[in-house]
């Protein structure tokens, strides 16, 4: 009986333990998924039609933040090679909004996965045609009636 009382304890508290840790795991997983960020990039497919309509469908979104600026040189971003030369109250403001415009201005152009009936590479055939599937089957319509699909990015603030 005491060997019975033992083995019972000692589950108990296992029992009592795991949840304590599991909680934990998932307060610590919570709080980084909570994190704010300060603009994000979507990488998104887009699938043009016979009939001139478009889908999309959302690979991935990134979080990203604005670099910390700790000097002057890191405010020495041209635009349309001029240097920032401004002196009025208002300075760091647009500062602000022009280092804002340049980390929101997409990097990459789109880039054209499928025409003429057929993929570009074999790599974009393996890496997206079942997703592509699924989503044209979604819209009731066929790979014939697909023109093309590109692959793009797309950057907003939160």
């Amino acid at each position: 009986m005491i060997l019975f009382t033992c083995f019972t304890f000692i589950l108990f508290c296992n029992l009592c333990y795991s949840f304590r840790f599991t909680n934990y795991m998932n307060n610590k997983m919570n709080n980084r998924l909570n994190m704010g960020c300060d603009y994000y990039i979507e990488k998104n497919l887009y699938i043009y039609y016979n009939d001139n309509s478009m889908n999309c469908i959302s690979l991935c979104r990134d979080r990203r933040y604005y670099y910390e600026i700790y000097d002057d040189t890191a405010w020495n971003i041209t635009d349309d090679d001029t240097a920032w030369n401004i002196t009025d109250d208002d300075s760091y403001k647009i500062r602000w909004e022009k280092l804002k415009k340049v980390h929101l201005k997409v990097k990459s152009l789109p880039i054209t996965i499928y025409s003429n009936n057929s993929f570009n590479k074999s790599s974009f055939s393996k890496k997206y045609k079942t997703i592509i599937e699924i989503e044209i089957q979604n819209c009731c319509k066929k790979w014939y009636d697909v023109t093309k699909i590109e692959l793009g990015e797309k950057r907003y603030e939160r």
